[in-house]
């Protein structure tokens, strides 16, 4: 078996069902993650010589009926998540979670949601602060969104 035969586009992600079991913890990821990246996927689309793709950290997920049980790499995929809701405002895959519910109606509904309204829960406020960070960094940096988006689902791929 070859390694690429683990390989997987974002692309690749569409329409999958992910689910978050109650074990894991709560989204936590800081404007450092999320900043890093981003930049890290926009330095790649500059590169010239640019090499096949560019490999995300794993993403480790059991299949169990017709969704993807999440063990590793949940922070990236709901920063993934978050990412292509700014870009196409569309739900890309789903990700729910076992023991907080509220969570995935949060994520589908985050461009309406403010920081106001994530104060009442954790995984909201970061939820939010990650989100604006994704709009903040399209808005700095005169990045190319569609570039960005054809790189991140193209180019870019996880373990």
């Amino acid at each position: 078996m070859s390694q690429n035969q683990y390989l997987r586009a974002i692309a690749d992600l569409k329409s999958n069902n992910f689910m978050i079991p109650s074990y894991q913890r709560g989204y936590r990821w800081t404007s450092k993650e999320v900043k890093a990246l981003l930049q890290d996927i926009w330095d790649f689309a500059q590169m010239e010589n640019q090499p096949d793709f560019y490999c995300l950290q794993p993403i480790v997920v059991k299949k169990n009926g017709e969704e993807y049980n999440v063990i590793d790499g949940q922070q990236r995929l709901t920063t993934i998540f978050l990412l292509i809701k700014f870009l196409q405002n569309e739900d890309y895959f789903t990700i729910t979670y076992q023991s907080r519910s509220k969570s995935a109606e949060f994520l589908k509904n985050i461009q309406k949601n403010s920081e106001g309204e994530a104060v009442e829960n954790i995984d909201f406020y970061h939820f939010v602060k990650a989100y604006n960070n994704i709009k903040n960094f399209f808005q700095n940096n005169n990045v190319d969104k569609k570039k960005f988006e054809d790189i991140l689902l193209n180019k870019c791929k996880v373990l």
